[in-house]
């Protein structure tokens, strides 16, 4: 029968050593993605037992962002670190700078056909531009393993995008929160902080249209509320970064729900106007505002592999300090590498776990893509934005850049004959699939425009992931396969 003559075309072709290749490689990611999987629902579970609430996941995930990871970046860099190491990687710290911009102009264009309101195609672009580059990407490499082989000359997966999370965050938040501004300007808003910063109080109507409803102070621009909103940022962000070391208990350790960014006065303020809002627009940022900054773009992780770095390419006996030379020698600060190995094993199952009791919230009741009376109105167009912007980021953006990574091979690094290992292009091509970062919702909210574009669209991506993943990573991996030969 037809039937028949079908299934045994397929068995032949399944013979074949590409199909071999790319069904051992989609074996290895679902291996990965069940992994990670079962740590969220461990996190569910615990949620749903109440034993795991709001502050708890913010201890979990503050002890995983500023301590676990750095520790485990810090000890996967500090071996392999040499110059050899930036000759053979440098490229990757631009890579952050094409994904971007790949992406933002792919969620543009999505979002332009399904009829965004111009106004928030700023927001779109932010949301489709930066992924998520150090939750889902570690834990997807370390729970890979064996299956991305270190390079000939050494270096493992995990180090090289460790150097493209040198650059994401510079350019994320430097850039990031421009193009958030860039919305609020089409608006005609005037002064950029003559609204107060943490809400978004606008309606989603086209400047030409007349709003349906009011939006109370308690809703965002979409008719989402607060917790709505809330329940998609991250338990802890970079903008929470080095409150874990500071010497004082730090009051965002006590409040569960929002950055501790959004406590200071200025962004509880209310609508400020005149002379006054002329003078803080013009004030000459302090010190602490550049410390804040500084904060953002140099958190614990990128701190501790830049301190790897710095180690691996001084003198030799410094870096003996931590690790023996060979098996006769003696690291007298070797304790250190051991502990810091230790504290980095507890990443994944940590944020797994906090993620996992955030994602029952985040799919629930309360979550931004639950229907509410205040958003019935506007929650189909929600949708559907929220949509195009993920299409864009984990569909779209990772097979563009995958024939970006190509070109690049073909007319940069053949004609110079060389080659770049699997483990060079495997963390380049996870990244690009990865979903929206958590951090893009609490930058809407700092600067008050597109938090629900944020919200609902990072809530579609990370309840699409699991499956989205299992399948755009088998097949980017087995591609890269090619690109490493």
């Amino acid at each position: 029968s037809f039937g028949f003559k079908f299934l045994r075309i397929l068995c032949l072709s399944m013979e074949s050593q590409d199909n071999e290749k790319l069904i051992k490689v989609a074996f290895a990611v679902l291996t990965a993605i069940l992994k990670i999987c079962t740590l969220i629902y461990v996190g569910v579970r615990l949620e749903k037992s109440e034993m795991l609430n709001a502050q708890k996941r913010k201890c979990l995930s503050a002890l995983a962002m500023d301590i676990c990871l750095p520790c485990l970046l810090f000890s996967a860099v500090l071996p392999e670190a040499d110059a050899q190491l930036l000759v053979e990687g440098w490229e990757l710290l631009l890579w952050p700078f094409i994904y971007a911009t790949v992406s933002a102009l792919l969620g543009v264009l999505c979002c332009m056909a399904v009829g965004i309101p111009k106004q928030h195609l700023g927001a779109a672009a932010a949301c489709a531009g930066f992924p998520n580059v150090n939750g889902f990407p570690v834990s997807v490499v370390s729970a890979l393993g064996s299956a991305i082989p270190a390079s000939e000359t050494g270096y493992s997966a995990i180090v090289f995008l460790s150097i493209i999370q040198l650059t994401d965050g510079l350019l994320k938040y430097t850039l990031g929160p421009a193009i958030f501004r860039r919305d609020r300007r089409a608006r005609n808003l005037g002064s950029s902080h003559d609204m107060p910063l943490g809400h978004s109080l606008h309606s989603i109507q086209d400047v030409n249209e007349q709003a349906a409803q009011p939006i109370d102070d308690d809703k965002t621009d979409w008719g989402l509320s607060h917790d709505q909103v809330c329940c998609v940022e991250p338990d802890w962000s970079r903008f929470d970064s080095y409150h874990v070391f500071q010497e004082r208990p730090s009051r965002c350790m006590n409040d569960a729900k929002c950055s501790p960014l959004l406590q200071r006065e200025k962004f509880q303020e209310s609508r400020v106007g005149g002379l006054e809002s002329w003078r803080w627009s013009l004030s000459v940022p302090s010190l602490a505002d550049f410390q804040d900054v500084l904060r953002q773009i140099m958190p614990p992780q990128v701190t501790a592999v830049l301190l790897a770095l710095a180690i691996g390419l001084g003198p030799a006996w410094a870096k003996g300090l931590l690790i023996p030379a060979n098996e006769e020698s003696f690291a007298a600060l070797g304790f250190i590498y051991g502990v810091a190995q230790e504290l980095g094993n507890g990443f994944v199952p940590l944020q797994m776990i906090s993620l996992g009791g955030r994602m029952l919230n985040v799919v629930g009741d309360n979550g931004p893509l639950a229907s509410k009376p205040a958003n019935k109105q506007n929650r189909s167009k929600l949708l559907r934005i929220s949509g195009a912007v993920g299409l864009a980021r984990m569909i779209l953006a990772p097979i563009v850049l995958y024939f970006v990574a190509y070109a690049i091979d073909i007319h940069y690094f053949h004609p110079r004959g060389q080659t770049r290992p699997l483990a060079f292009w495997a963390p380049a091509l996870i990244v690009a699939a990865m979903p929206t970062a958590n951090n893009m919702s609490t930058m809407a909210d700092l600067i008050g425009s597109g938090r629900s574009i944020a919200a609902a669209t990072t809530a579609m991506q990370l309840m699409a992931a699991p499956v989205v993943l299992v399948a755009s990573l088998s097949v980017l991996l087995s591609a890269a396969q090619d690109l490493a030969t």
